[in-house]
């Protein structure tokens, strides 16, 4: 075949220099390809050691917040009742010449007995005894009651307060404490030194053992009360340490429920209450607006009953034996708190 008449063949033909071209251009490609891989593994486990442990974190908080919300989709909505109070009266005597009581409730005791001091609205003084004097158990009692809702409601109504402990001289047995709320027939009561809640009322209390109970100097206390919406339920009291919930739930199955006043009990201990006048400018330790019903009760056979006669308020702080503890199951939940301030 002539130059002239050179097949198309011909010059498609790849020379040995193009060829060599070719592969070393296929291994350049190849080795870019493995060499940004290795980079990329370099990066990511980079990344995942500096940013790791934020990443789960982020990732369990997201989990978190999706149960919450879901959760709260299927809530009733509770309110808070911001009910202003105040102690107000002094139920217990010093001594025969009662020298402290509500009209008087600043000063020592003639006799030298140990009694409290209402100091301000909130804040009550324990004195412990000199010379020949005893310490005396002091009662108190707050201005206002916790009254039912008159109105039908759809949501649940909350009525809370957190006491604030200060233990008098060296904690012993001598060192007692009790909240709770009252009517004159029946009531709750937390009964801290005796580490139990319970009832209480005129003819006999129940009380229920709170287990692995125990409290320092200083602790919060608090005391909740909710009334439900729905007619066929219960209310129910509940009871916190330091902002967490302790203990479980009383249901009131009392008739005479609608209305409770505030009351301490105390001997060498002082306290300083949050009845929830201002909560921007003293928040509650425990949340509130968290709050959810209950999934179990104290039942009366889990307590021991103590018969009384002299108006359920007895000073008797002994420590009850273990008792196993049944379940009650309640229907409902609560949360998503709104603020509501009677007229």
């Amino acid at each position: 075949m002539t130059e002239e008449g050179s097949s198309n063949s011909d010059f498609n033909k790849e020379t040995p220099h193009e060829n060599e071209i070719k592969n070393l251009k296929q291994i350049i490609d190849e080795k870019i390809k493995e060499n940004n891989k290795e980079i990329i593994n370099h990066l990511e486990i980079k990344f995942e050691n500096k940013y790791g442990n934020e990443i789960s974190l982020l990732n369990q908080k997201i989990v978190e917040l999706t149960f919450k919300m879901e959760q709260k989709n299927n809530l009733s909505v509770v309110n808070f009742v911001q009910i202003k109070n105040k102690w107000s009266k002094i139920t217990h005597e010093c001594c025969d010449d009662v020298c402290i009581n509500t009209f008087e409730p600043i000063g020592d005791c003639i006799e030298g007995n140990g009694f409290i001091n209402i100091i301000d609205d909130a804040t009550i003084k324990y004195i412990n005894c000199v010379g020949e004097g005893e310490n005396k158990a002091a009662g108190i009692t707050a201005e206002n009651k916790f009254n039912k809702p008159k109105n039908d409601c759809i949501n649940y109504s909350l009525f809370y307060f957190e006491i604030k402990c200060k233990i008098e001289g060296v904690k012993s047995v001598k060192n007692w404490m009790a909240i709770g709320l009252w009517n004159g027939n029946n009531g709750i009561r937390l009964d801290i030194d005796g580490a139990s809640v319970g009832y209480i009322s005129i003819n006999k209390n129940i009380k229920f053992k709170i287990p692995k109970f125990f409290w320092n100097d200083g602790d919060v206390f608090g005391f909740g009360l909710v009334y439900p919406s729905k007619m066929n339920e219960l209310p129910y009291a509940f009871f916190t340490q330091n902002g967490k919930l302790i203990g479980k739930s009383l249901l009131l199955k009392h008739d005479d429920c609608d209305n409770y006043e505030i009351f301490a009990h105390l001997k060498r201990c002082s306290i300083v209450a949050n009845f929830g006048n201002d909560l921007t400018a003293k928040p509650f330790i425990y949340n509130i607006s968290e709050h959810l019903a209950p999934k179990e009760f104290y039942v009366d056979s889990d307590g021991s009953i103590k018969m009384d006669t002299d108006d359920s308020i007895s000073t008797d702080s002994s420590v009850m034996t273990d008792s196993d503890y049944s379940i009650s199951s309640y229907d409902g939940s609560i949360s998503s708190l709104s603020l509501v301030i009677p007229q």
